[in-house]
């Protein structure tokens, strides 16, 4: 990560409510947002910025999350 990327970590973003109704803006402490080994000047460890442990990363794969999921040609 270059060191642009600021140190308080996540930030606000808009997006659609989950019923698809309205925009909302959904705040970094209810995101599923994590890190994992980030390297470079940008790169910081703090409560802001949560880390994926190994335990947790053994939970994520490209088949556990796209499954038979293919993109558009």
């Amino acid at each position: 990560m270059d060191r642009h990327i600021k140190a308080q970590g996540w930030s606000s973003m808009v997006g659609t409510a989950r019923d698809g109704s309205k925009s909302r803006i959904f705040t970094p402490e209810e995101s599923r947002f994590f890190e994992y080994q980030s390297r470079g000047p940008g790169a910081l460890i703090n409560p802001q910025r949560p880390q994926l442990t190994e335990v947790q990363l053994a939970h994520y794969s490209l088949d556990r999350i796209f499954g038979d999921w293919q993109p558009p040609r």
